[in-house]
């Protein structure tokens, strides 16, 4: 069995696979037994010329995945994968040199922990630094603390994940799967969070998550977060996907159905947004226009959710 898996799912985004390799084939691997696995979830631009041109110089698997979906491109990558160590990660980063034996070795070192995560260190435009908080998912901390088990409430990003075999065999024993389909990025469709309900089975399950610090990637600054209303999608889409994550008990107040605080929460955001825009402070007004837009969001999913 090999050391490590890596696998990608991809989606008409051939140049940026492309860099991505080209950053894969500069990491220190020596001693490692390793693979790359790309699932092609139905590109339609020269994403296979790329990944053969890359198998010469990569221990590299291309699958075809026609089923449009992120999260069934990743289970298709998982089935053809070997390594004992299973790390996922995006088309469009460049992890740090030594990414892979920084993994392999916290997991010798944690020999009692079946998942692992390292810093994605995401570039903001200058113009929303100090907006995004509440709006975009990050796992990264300043300073970085040593090696540790995550606390509960903190839910890593799928760009840097690390799971054991025996980890996955046991969430997908009896035919499941540990990537939801019906979540994650879908063609030109999204709803964020596929890694957050898979984690959160793997905890209720008792399993707990190692951060890495050693072991960061960059990603890459998606064009959506250069415009107001591309961070408003994004926002829209995590908004979507706490839906998923979130189940709030029937002792949780509600008001029309929903719980109370996320209305409340939604209403102070705008109100709040409207304010600072008043003011001529525009951080602070985008910062509560993002917060309030995934909070619509939720609002909107789940009054989906409850109707018959």
């Amino acid at each position: 069995m090999l050391d490590l898996s890596v696998i990608i799912a991809t989606y008409n985004r051939s140049r940026t696979l492309g860099r991505t390799l080209a950053a894969l084939a500069e990491l220190d691997t020596l001693g490692l037994a390793w693979e790359v696995v790309v699932a092609d979830n139905n590109s339609r631009d020269d994403t296979p010329a790329v990944c053969r041109r890359w198998q010469g110089r990569l221990p590299l698997t291309y699958v075809f995945e026609g089923r449009q979906g992120k999260n069934a491109a990743y289970n298709t990558a998982l089935a053809a994968a070997s390594g004992e160590l299973i790390v996922t990660t995006d088309d469009d980063i460049t992890p740090c040199r030594n990414w892979l034996k920084a993994l392999r070795e916290a997991a010798r070192r944690w020999s009692d922990h079946d998942v692992f995560c390292g810093p994605v260190i995401t570039p903001i435009p200058s113009a929303f630094a100090g907006t995004l908080e509440g709006a975009v998912p990050t796992c990264n901390f300043n300073p970085p603390p040593p090696q540790r088990v995550l606390d509960a409430d903190l839910m890593p990003i799928g760009a840097n994940l690390a799971f054991r075999r025996r980890c996955l065999e046991a969430a997908t024993a009896g035919g499941g799967t540990l990537f939801d389909p019906a979540i994650g990025p879908c063609g030109a469709g999204r709803i964020s969070g596929s890694e957050s309900v898979a984690l959160q089975a793997l905890m209720q399950a008792g399993r707990r998550i190692v951060y890495v610090p050693e072991a960061s990637v960059l990603h890459e600054t998606p064009a959506g977060f250069r415009t107001v209303g591309g961070l408003c999608r994004r926002a829209w889409a995590q908004g979507r996907g706490d839906v998923r994550v979130h189940r709030f008990g029937a002792d949780v107040p509600r008001l029309i159905g929903m719980p109370r605080f996320v209305l409340r929460t939604m209403v102070e955001d705008f109100l709040a947004a409207m304010g600072h825009l008043a003011a001529g402070r525009r951080k602070n007004a985008l910062a509560r226009l993002f917060h309030g837009v995934r909070f619509l969001a939720i609002c909107r999913e789940w009054r989906k959710a409850a109707r018959p």
